[in-house]
């Protein structure tokens, strides 16, 4: 059954422009108002749980970039008048208890949005999953082809023409089921094969870290004067791993990648892009009110990367 905003004009006797100043926290509205026209939204179904987001997560410890995207997805989220709750994505039969008024996911694996609608009638916005264009799901996720090629434009123009990939294991794989992934070595691939230079130099690690100088070592011996890493906090521990081999940064090795807000202070500082996190949550809001209120939502939002430039690049040694 779909609920629309007249129910609640006409359960109330509010205005249209009162009834939706009311539900989106408006100071405007006098406070035994907003407690009747909050209580006609809950009554016809309009609201659930006095706008209550669940925000899905892969876990409750979680890495950097999670972290990040909750903090600022919280910060939003309590501006705008809702309260937010999460839910570990293996738990996700607690959402018929809770009853929220909308959820959120930030679950890297895609899949959630595909069964979504034939189990939930509960709007869903998911953020960095794929852009399925299912009805009525809808992704806010970073633009990783302008990522990976804006990383890959600056290498260029300072002249590498050997540029290796460091990423976990799988992410050559095309049946791994995380969207940013597949577009970070997708975009790898296109741009350096389009520019007519090697778009094979791709090493991967396993979550063991005793094991990640070895991989950089593979690396090394593929001749690049370049590395890129695929995920957040991951330049840092090559910067180690290249210093356990000997290698300065960026006199014989350039590195740079997706960084976290701590490679500002690794030595040397590390240049790459970072999710504009802010803007990822603000974009989700605003397609989540547009649903909350039953407006159109006409398609997926794409966030470009930021880049810093810092100093672990520089021309290859041989240049």
């Amino acid at each position: 059954m779909k609920h629309r905003l007249g129910d609640i004009v006409r359960e109330t006797g509010y205005s249209t422009a009162t009834v939706s100043r009311a539900l989106n926290g408006s100071s405007w509205v006098a406070e035994r108002t907003r407690l009747k026209i909050l209580e006609a939204a809950r009554k016809t179904g309009y609201l659930r749980s006095e706008r209550t987001v669940t925000l899905v997560v892969p876990n409750i410890s979680t890495g950097y970039y999670y972290k990040y995207m909750v903090s600022e997805l919280e910060n939003m989220l309590r501006f705008a008048g809702f309260r937010m709750e999460l839910i570990p994505v293996r738990d996700l039969e607690m959402i018929e208890e809770h009853r929220p008024s909308a959820v959120i996911s930030i679950v890297a694996e895609d899949g959630l949005e595909r069964y979504w609608g034939k189990k939930y009638e509960i709007p869903l916005v998911c953020i960095n999953t794929a852009p399925r264009h299912l009805e009525g799901i809808f992704s806010v996720h970073s633009n990783e082809e302008q990522g990976m090629n804006t990383l890959l434009k600056h290498l260029l123009s300072l002249g590498h023409r050997r540029i290796g990939l460091w990423g976990y294991e799988g992410i050559g794989n095309p049946s791994i089921d995380v969207y940013s992934s597949r577009m970070r070595v997708e975009a790898f691939q296109q741009f350096l094969k389009h520019s007519g230079l090697p778009h094979d130099l791709i090493v991967e690690h396993s979550w063991d870290v005793g094991e990640w100088p070895e991989t950089i070592s593979r690396l090394l011996k593929k001749n690049v004067s370049a590395i890129v890493t695929m995920h957040e906090s991951e330049a840092m521990k090559v910067l180690y791993c290249l210093r356990l081999a000997g290698k300065r940064v960026p006199e014989d090795v350039s590195v740079c990648g997706w960084l976290s807000e701590t490679d500002l202070y690794c030595d040397p500082s590390i240049t790459g892009i970072m999710q504009n996190y802010n803007y990822l949550a603000k974009q989700a809001l605003a397609m989540l009110n547009r649903l909350l209120y039953k407006e159109p939502v006409t398609g997926d939002v794409v966030v470009d990367y930021n880049f810093f430039l810092r100093r672990s690049t520089a021309p290859p040694a041989e240049v």
